[in-house]
């Protein structure tokens, strides 16, 4: 999370990387996610269903770009945001296969 700390502490006087994180973390107050360009944004949560609405009105899946269906881009994109959870790392110290390569998520 460091870039995001950064820029936003360059916009907001006093802003401190622990302000970001409880923000994101634990109230829930921000949210990241990939919307403007297709790079990685920090947005207010309660503005989320506006900005993924927006890019979605003007610019087509990030996933097609690759050749994905939706289907294969929503499993990649959940599991590249569980692999940043720091419990999911820890896990996989434990594990002695590497669940990275699971390809089918069982319901």
């Amino acid at each position: 999370m460091g870039a995001a700390e950064l820029a936003l502490s360059t916009r907001v006087r006093g802003l401190k990387r622990e302000h970001v994180r409880h923000a994101l973390w634990e109230e829930r107050a921000l949210v990241k996610t990939w919307t403007i360009r297709g790079t990685l944004h920090l947005h207010p949560a309660d503005e989320l269903p506006l900005w993924t609405a927006a890019v979605r009105a003007v610019e087509p899946p990030w996933y097609e770009a690759y050749g994905l269906t939706a289907k294969q881009g929503e499993k990649d994109r959940l599991k590249a945001a569980a692999m940043a959870e720091p419990a999911v790392q820890k896990l996989l110290d434990v594990f002695p296969a590497d669940i990275r390569d699971v390809e089918e998520v069982k319901e």
